[in-house]
């Protein structure tokens, strides 16, 4: 197991990204209130976003444009949208904080899409979900709804099931079916408390259904964010689990800790993202982590480590395939800023791939093998603040050490810029 204490540990190297196209919506987006999917089934995948002034609007990637193809507004605050592909007709439900679900159905005429039906929910609700192609709705107050079309109920859905678990609801997550034992569809439950709970169709009895706490992987404290599946070179899939604080830790499929990695700052989203090796002609995972600050870290393992900045504070990420047709598609990375500003990158995998190849060039360098351990940095800060003498600077080497017991390599070129301005050999 590798592992590295917190982020100066780690070999990191700063990139300097544009996003590729910028859009903005009236008002605030919140964590929830975003989702894809072919909605007028032409085999493209469509962005959706509503706002908490009720603007709800979808965008289409054509050529090298992000389009806005559909708008409208709704009366309420937007919190949180799903989009559910598994019956024939796509619908779009969009949830408000006032109590309502509206239903979305495409329409090949207008430039304006309007809900095709509206009933009633309960009041602040903080996510939705499809399973097993009913509606689970989720409140703040820590209530758990399902419902399912019903041509004869108002609004056409009629609640079938009720849970109380009484925890404050942040958001739900579906995860792969090898990440868990069962084979049973199931839906995770994330409380602000950072506790999870699942809900379980059971097998035996199609349509009944359980909340239960879920046992998470490893006994993590404050796990906010999960992501399953992730491929390694050799295959084998491992899954990553991420606190609000910024603490990462990744297990293997059989939940053995495989690396940890502290974050500076908060973490408010997290996904992976596949890039190619261009030497071995494989690919593999990278997890990537958004912070509140719009900070976003790409990490291959706990020593190796990007990071870009995007314009303004971050509210939510993720990474998203998008289908062009059904034999093309490309990996984006959406970033929604605080503001309502909407960030896409395209074409990222390249860069990133790039950039961790020239990162494993100097990792693997004979002078970066001098200081690749916090021993080695030790070492030489120790030897070097022997040599220098004069000027203060073993005051400076002091002051260093005493924050910082093990030096990075930025400690030492501050040292050494501070010093004496001859060279300085470290033979």
């Amino acid at each position: 197991m590798r592992q590295a204490s917190d982020l100066e540990s780690a070999d990191m190297l700063r990139l300097e990204v544009v996003p590729t196209h910028v859009a903005q919506l009236d008002g605030k987006i919140l964590p929830n209130a975003h989702a894809i999917g072919d909605v007028d089934c032409d085999d493209a995948t469509e962005l959706i976003f509503g706002s908490i002034t009720g603007t709800i609007a979808m965008f289409k990637v054509e050529a090298d444009r992000l389009v806005k193809w559909r708008w409208c507004s709704v009366d309420g605050s937007v919190t949180a949208i799903c989009v559910d592909v598994s019956a024939n007709d796509a619908r779009i439900f969009v949830a408000t904080a006032e109590g309502s679900c509206f239903v979305f159905q495409f329409t090949e005429s207008g430039d304006e899409f309007r809900p095709s039906s509206e009933f009633r929910v309960s009041l602040n609700v903080c996510d939705l979900a499809v399973l097993d192609g009913d509606l689970v709705v989720g409140t703040r107050d820590g209530g758990l709804y399902t419902y399912r079309a019903d041509a004869n109920a108002l609004g056409g859905y009629k609640q079938l099931e009720k849970f109380e678990i009484k925890r404050e609801i942040e958001s739900f997550q579906l995860l792969n079916a090898a990440a868990e034992s069962s084979s049973s569809s199931q839906l995770l439950v994330r409380c602000t408390s950072g506790e999870w709970f699942h809900i379980t169709t059971l097998s035996e009895q199609q349509k009944k259904r359980t909340v239960q706490v879920w046992k998470r992987p490893a006994q993590e404290e404050d796990v906010a964010y999960i992501v399953d599946g992730i491929q390694t070179p050799s295959g084998e899939s491992q899954i990553a689990l991420a606190s609000i604080a910024g603490k990462i830790t990744v297990l293997s499929a059989a939940h053995e800790k495989q690396w940890t990695l502290k974050l500076p700052v908060a973490v408010v989203a997290i996904d992976k993202l596949s890039l190619a090796n261009p030497s071995t002609k494989t690919h593999n995972d990278v997890l990537v982590a958004c912070t509140w600050s719009g900070r976003v870290y790409v990490m291959h393992d706990s020593n190796a480590v990007l990071h870009f900045r995007m314009l303004y504070p971050a509210s939510f990420m993720f990474c998203a395939d998008i289908y062009k047709n059904l034999e093309k598609s490309e990996r984006f990375l959406v970033g929604i800023s605080t503001s309502g500003v909407i960030f896409v990158f395209r074409d990222l995998e390249r860069t990133l791939a790039q950039a961790m190849t020239k990162l494993d060039t100097i990792r693997q360098s004979e002078l970066f093998l001098q200081v690749d351990t916090d021993e080695k940095r030790r070492e030489i800060f120790t030897r070097l603040t022997q040599k220098q003498t004069k000027d203060g600077s073993s005051l400076l080497a002091a002051e260093l050490l005493a924050d910082k017991p093990n030096p990075t390599i930025e400690d030492i070129v501050q040292f050494a810029v501070a010093s004496t301005p001859a060279p300085l050999g470290l033979s």
